[in-house]
């Protein structure tokens, strides 16, 4: 880096996956910019109280859009030419892979207040000449054929005058961005923002294409907004957990005032059935029972020792002999003891 790198912040994304044997290795796009630089861009919205969450590579994004062109080929090479306000910015892609890039400082404002077809030749013929430079260089660098396309993109690029004047300056064949070939937008919806996508085409790509992208927000910022993403969470949660407890207590509070009801009523009627005629004779009929089963429990036979003693002899007599009463009499004292049996011959 042209830097050192304790004073800026980078990041990186892969591009391609290489493997030697068992080792897999990556091909990798770094991206650098100087704290400074980065401090510079942040200032205005640090003024008007707001938090940009990412930094991306503008040139970088723009590439993430080529996959999704009709016919875009991995290793195929693509370019893209911004015309800004004050600076344009000629841009080489591998597949969707920035390999190089130039700024030169030509840009739309060279054209005046009231342009006509002299203002757009001249600008034509001057970023003709550093575009032609720029290609040299690449070719001469990375051995690698240009295309002949070249998409164009920003504030100049709603007018076909400039193209039309690059064209004719230039060997190459200028187009305007074709966000009618991306696959992923219907074409009923085109016409509504066809002029105004390539205008801003780097802000439309990094709403669109941000999974993966190389990101040089400083690492303080990422902290925050990380820590300040965990905090949202966690009040989204706590007020989840907060009306789920409330709904629930609600509902508990709603079952409990129900089975009070239920209770209360139950009681209620207990209260008529106690006071009521049918419990009066119900509990007189049941004191009436209770008299009924403690005089026949006193008035039944209890056995005694001598129909116990009857028993035992029964299994001590032959089983022709079956005996079947046993009297004690007090008051015969020559033959008190009687029993009675009868006796089966065959």
């Amino acid at each position: 880096m042209p830097f050192p790198v304790d004073e800026c912040t980078y990041d990186f994304r892969p591009i391609s996956l290489v493997k030697s044997g068992t080792r897999r290795l990556y091909n990798i796009s770094l991206m650098a910019a100087t704290r400074r630089l980065i401090s510079d861009k942040l200032e205005p919205f640090g003024e008007l109280k707001k938090h940009v969450e990412h930094i991306y590579h503008a040139t970088d994004v723009v590439g993430r859009l080529l996959p999704y062109i009709e016919g875009f080929d991995d290793l195929g090479g693509y370019t893209t030419l911004n015309i800004g306000q004050s600076q344009s910015e000629i841009a080489f892609y591998r597949g969707s892979s920035l390999e190089f890039y130039d700024v030169f400082n030509i840009g739309a404002s060279i054209l005046g207040k009231n342009p006509g077809l002299v203002s757009y030749s001249y600008l034509a013929e001057s970023l003709a000449s550093e575009i032609q430079t720029a290609i040299d260089f690449y070719t001469g660098r990375f051995n690698r054929a240009v295309s002949n396309r070249i998409f164009v993109y920003g504030d100049l690029v709603y007018t076909n005058e400039v193209i039309e004047s690059l064209r004719t300056n230039s060997g190459y064949f200028f187009e305007r961005f074709p966000i009618h070939k991306l696959g992923f937008i219907a074409k009923g919806n085109l016409s509504a923002f066809e002029d105004d996508i390539p205008v801003c085409l780097p802000t439309f790509a990094a709403s669109l294409c941000p999974a993966g992208m190389a990101d040089v927000l400083p690492k303080e910022a990422k902290q925050f907004h990380r820590s300040y993403r965990i905090s949202n969470y966690a009040k989204a949660a706590l007020i989840t957990l907060f009306i789920v407890l409330m709904g629930s207590w609600g509902l508990l509070n709603k079952a409990v005032t129900i089975k009070k009801g239920e209770l209360e009523s139950l009681n209620s009627q207990v209260n008529d059935f106690v006071n009521s005629e049918a419990y009066v004779s119900y509990n007189q009929l049941k004191r009436q029972i209770a008299i009924d089963k403690t005089y026949l429990e006193s008035a039944a036979d209890s056995p005694t020792f001598l129909s116990l003693n009857l028993k035992e002899l029964s299994l001590r007599t032959p089983k022709e002999v079956r005996l079947v009463n046993m009297q004690f009499r007090p008051n015969d004292l020559e033959s008190n003891l009687v029993i009675e049996g009868n006796v089966y011959s065959k």
